[in-house]
């Protein structure tokens, strides 16, 4: 089987490099804009998600929902590396080779999860409560459905097949929605919403490896002579091998953006858990838009040259400062909606407002600094990195929650941890492909202009739609003023 090499920046076997493949820039903008709109149509019921689940059920049932959604977070762990490693290998060898390895892939994917998560299920099924008996059930089988929608997604984005990845994005939340007037007729609990979940889930995963059987021009059986068929073990455990490091490095990321909640949920009552739960879902919108990104950025930075990898991470980073800050007026409509059909939770809006400042730190660390490790082979780097932010993540949501006794204080230590955890990545990647000092002020300085701005424009009072036009308006020339790169841009195509 073909082995990664030691790192995605130097050539395999000591070969000359070959001229690194040019991607047209409509093609780019194409495979953003299906993810994008993907995005979109998850928003779409994510926004129906939370209008209507929490209507129909008491909010203690909520924070018991929230909970299930919270830890089956934690499912991409169960993978042990695979689907990143098959990320990697996929990303970075011909693809001739990668046909062969996918069904072993899966079958291995299937087995292990099998192996880990019956005897646990088994056990909990006969000795624990019975309400942690179906939560501990669901989420086993949850961990395998998500694990193999993955491993699919990942199959077809390495074949930058961008319109089926974004099928495997919004499938499960369109399918869900879709099944809620069935819910509401046959009367709406917990139990019901778990159970519509999963079958969401199972039908994308069909779905999508349904897709999977096509044939696209650059994977034709033709294209080369016939290799043999590898064994699932030795194509499972190949995989994990190189994946590992990124899964760990996905589980620091993971367990630093949830430590709040879990700490709340650990710390509170679940009344006041479903409403911070509920005021941190107004992240969903950045998060979702900025992680379909993502997946374009990767497939296309993996293929980029090793000495054009540092302009891109510059530019990335300034496209991800200006989309936030550009998106930040979305809180006025959030507000407005909670105002008008939440009103139960109404005092999670403050901690809301807050965890939406986070989302510029923790999408440039996911996006940009996870990608950049990851494709210089440095993942236990940002692992120990994110050891660190994770223990003081919980140490200042623990003193926020219980030494405060304050959700928005709860709130502000995620945006402290993300803020100096960003700091620290470009401290350990400015040789390579960090930002210069001058850069990282750029971005500080967006964020305490916009922060500054939307809590102002939030006191004024005004309705939904006018708050949004006078942010957008005093952001404009600080806009313009941190941004002449793009500032050039949009001149030049004005004048065109």
């Amino acid at each position: 089987m073909k082995t990664l090499p030691a790192t995605l920046l130097e050539p395999e076997d000591e070969a000359p490099a070959a001229p690194a493949p040019e991607y047209p820039a409509s093609r780019t903008h194409r495979a953003i804009a299906v993810m994008v709109a993907s995005a979109a149509v998850s928003t779409v019921c994510g926004v129906a998600q939370t209008l209507w689940i929490p209507r129909v059920l008491s909010v203690q049932a909520f924070g018991y929902w929230r909970a299930f959604l919270l830890y089956a977070g934690y499912a991409g762990l169960l993978h042990l590396g695979l689907v990143d490693g098959a990320l990697l290998a996929w990303s970075s060898t011909p693809a001739k080779t990668r046909r062969p390895q996918l069904a072993p892939a899966l079958r291995f994917l299937a087995a292990e999860h099998l192996l880990l998560l019956l005897p646990l299920a088994g056990a909990a099924w006969v000795y624990a409560p019975r309400p942690v008996a179906v939560l501990t059930a669901a989420l086993a089988v949850y961990a395998l459905l998500f694990n193999l929608v993955g491993l699919l997604q990942v199959r077809l984005q390495t074949q930058l097949r961008f319109s089926a990845v974004a099928f495997g994005i919004s499938a499960p939340s369109v399918v869900f929605v879709a099944s809620f007037g069935v819910i509401a007729l046959a009367g709406a609990n917990a139990g019901r919403f778990l159970f519509a979940w999963l079958g969401a889930w199972a039908l994308t995963a069909a779905a999508l490896f349904w897709l999977t059987r096509g044939t696209p021009a650059d994977d034709a059986p033709n294209s080369a002579p016939e290799t043999p068929k590898p064994s699932s073990w030795r194509t499972g455990l190949a995989f994990i091998a190189a994946g590992w490091p990124i899964v760990l490095a996905n589980t620091g990321y993971g367990l630093m953006q949830s430590a709040d909640r879990v700490t709340v949920n650990l710390t509170r009552p679940i009344h006041d858990f479903a409403i911070y739960s509920l005021s941190q879902s107004t992240i969903y919108v950045p998060i979702a838009i900025l992680a379909a990104v993502s997946r374009v950025a990767f497939s296309y930075f993996a293929r980029t040259h090793a000495t054009g990898r540092a302009a891109f991470y510059r530019t990335t980073t300034r496209l991800l400062t200006l989309t936030w800050m550009l998106l930040l007026p979305y809180f006025f409509a959030v507000e407005w909606v909670v105002r008008r059909f939440l009103p139960k939770y109404i005092d999670g809006l403050p901690a809301g407002r807050i965890l939406l400042l986070s989302v510029l730190f923790l999408s440039l660390i996911q996006i940009v600094q996870l990608n950049a490790y990851s494709l210089e082979g440095r993942q236990r780097q940002f692992f120990a990195g994110s050891i660190a932010a994770v223990a003081l993540a919980f140490a200042t949501a623990w003193a926020g929650s219980r030494l405060i006794g304050s959700l928005t204080a709860v709130a502000w230590s995620q945006v402290l941890t993300a803020a100096l955890w960003w700091i620290g990545n470009e401290w350990f990647l400015r040789r390579r492909n960090g930002l210069r000092w001058t850069a990282v002020a750029q971005v500080v300085a967006g964020f305490v202009i916009a922060s500054l701005l939307l809590i102002g424009t939030e006191g004024t009072g005004l309705s939904a739609p006018n708050a949004a036009m006078l942010y957008l308006a005093a952001a404009a020339p600080s806009l313009l003023l941190l941004f002449p790169a793009e500032r050039r841009i949009v001149r030049d195509r004005l004048w065109r």
